[in-house]
């Protein structure tokens, strides 16, 4: 069974994965082998460990030798992003976790209780976060980012609505996201796709009117999307998956 905590900002999934095709995606994250150690396929190497940190945009793959995986991603535009870089990457594509703190991941998920935010409060905080940080952008940029996350659909009037508001060309835009965010506005739109399928999921929606509602074009555009992101197929993920919205 798969679990999915939900947020804004992040997202927190136990999986049973089995080993996915590389892949990359378009936020930071965290893996945690639960049970066994994970071995993990980035940057031309081979690892085994308990945990590893892996930035956006760098190709990987990595699944648990046995039993479950505790996934973070966070998205680039939070104060989650900052701090995870500052804590862990500091300027590398990866971190290996030391193996106290997967111990004290573990020992909060297994003491999850019903209280999903405080489940979420708790592996935050073994992962060394600070809440209610605020993250400083340019305020065309926040405006993008607020935008984004408070529409019902990113579409193919999402882009022109966007740098109407802000006063700004297409170009000019692009250039300041990426900039600024660190990955490009295309893909951050893209993964936010991706959030508010879970979303409209976790409000009763079927998954195929789910997908078209967030700005997908049909269910089998979501599902190359997803394959692409995650390496997996999202029949594989989304079967048996139980999603907390805790935002």
């Amino acid at each position: 069974m798969t679990e999915v905590l939900y947020r804004p900002d992040h997202m927190i999934l136990s999986v049973g994965y089995r080993q996915p095709s590389f892949h990359r995606h378009l936020a930071k994250h965290i893996l945690v082998s639960l049970q066994s150690k994970l071995e993990c396929r980035v940057a031309g190497q081979v690892l085994q460990c308990k945990g590893i940190c892996i930035d956006s945009e760098v190709f990987h793959t990595a699944a648990p030798l046995s039993g479950t995986l505790l996934v973070l991603l966070v998205d680039e535009t939070s104060s989650l992003s900052d701090q995870l870089e500052d804590i862990y990457l500091r300027g590398q594509s990866f971190c290996i976790l030391d193996e106290e703190s997967c111990s004290r991941v573990t020992e909060a998920w297994e003491k999850r209780c019903d209280d999903w935010k405080q489940v979420d409060a708790d592996l935050l905080s073994c992962f060394g976060f600070h809440l209610g940080q605020v993250s400083a952008y340019d305020v065309r940029i926040r405006t993008v980012v607020d935008y984004l996350h408070r529409s019902e659909t990113v579409d193919g009037n999402t882009l022109d609505i966007l740098c109407k508001s802000i006063c700004l060309s297409k170009s000019r835009l692009a250039h300041l996201f990426k900039q600024q965010i660190g990955v490009s506005l295309g893909s951050y739109m893209v993964f936010e796709k991706v959030r508010k399928t879970y979303g409209y999921v976790q409000s009763g929606e079927d998954l195929t009117t789910a997908c078209i509602h967030a700005g997908f074009y049909s269910s089998s555009h979501f599902s190359a999307t997803y394959r692409r992101m995650f390496g997996l197929s999202c029949r594989d993920f989304h079967h048996g998956t139980i999603i907390h919205d805790i935002s």
